[in-house]
């Protein structure tokens, strides 16, 4: 799974269910394996130590565990999910 799957993972289900782009938003949702992936909707990112709001979602690690540090739009995420591009696991 790459770091853009990993995004998707993480709200599909919520998508899937009915939850609104603005229930996700406010969740801060995320979800970390040990030794293994961290994605969370927005935080903070140590590359270009930069604070990220809630309309990003962050992936510091993939499923392999490597670092990504990538932040994909949370809404772009969202609509791939609605529209069913995203593949579950």
């Amino acid at each position: 799974m790459d770091a853009r799957e990993a995004a998707k993972h993480l709200i599909q289900k919520y998508v899937e269910r009915g939850d609104s782009i603005e229930s996700l938003r406010s969740s801060y949702m995320g979800a970390s394996a040990p030794h293994s992936y961290d994605v969370f909707i927005g935080g903070y990112m140590s590359v270009g130590d930069k604070h990220w709001s809630n309309d990003w979602i962050l992936v510091y690690r993939d499923i392999s565990g490597k670092e990504v540090n990538q932040a994909f739009k949370l809404q772009e995420i969202y609509d791939e999910c609605k529209s069913g591009q995203a593949r579950l696991l």
